[in-house]
């Protein structure tokens, strides 16, 4: 009752060793109905120290590599999804959360494969609305929505600022 299938079509092109783009879809059966995303993916040494990596609208990264074991720039998250509620009084109910994150960050690598990330920035929007499990919509696509009637549960959320503090691991492929 609370799996969600979804799928991803690409097509690359690799312009040259500093640039990689990739467009498609992505689709993801929420709760709340079918979910379509255009994307556009880049993958561009801009310069030796300047990249920009990011399957937009879903995340990009703007970053300055000053040196070898720090990279600092700008963080974009933009995030649709549904959650299945499984609490007493609320079986029947699922979680819509959207928000649109932008943040500085920095990274540091303290060890061969190991980063800690800081990252500081304000949510635009970051909304979690309550629904019931029968309330759909037709289809949704980033930032509109065909054919929805449904009717919120709870109020709304305001954007806010955040502070994270992140440990990241970097498995190498081989």
């Amino acid at each position: 009752k609370s799996v969600q299938l979804g799928f991803m079509i690409t097509h690359e092109k690799i312009k040259s060793k500093d640039l990689t783009w990739r467009t498609g879809i992505l689709y993801n059966q929420e709760f709340f109905g079918p979910y379509i995303t255009p994307i556009l993916y880049l993958d561009w040494n801009i310069t030796r120290k300047l990249k920009f990596t990011g399957m937009l609208p879903v995340y990009g990264k703007l970053y300055v590599e000053p040196s070898e074991k720090f990279t600092t720039g700008l963080n974009f998250n933009g995030l649709t999804t549904s959650y299945r509620i499984n609490e007493n009084g609320y079986e029947n109910y699922y979680v819509e959360r959207q928000s649109i994150d932008l943040s500085l960050f920095g990274t540091f690598k303290v060890g061969k494969d190991l980063f800690i990330e800081g990252r500081a920035g304000y949510s635009l929007t970051k909304d979690y609305a309550l629904y019931a499990e029968n309330q759909k919509v037709d289809l949704a696509f980033p930032l509109f929505y065909i054919g929805d009637n449904r009717v919120r549960s709870n109020g709304t959320y305001a954007g806010s600022p955040f502070v994270q503090l992140r440990m990241l691991y970097s498995v190498p492929i081989k």
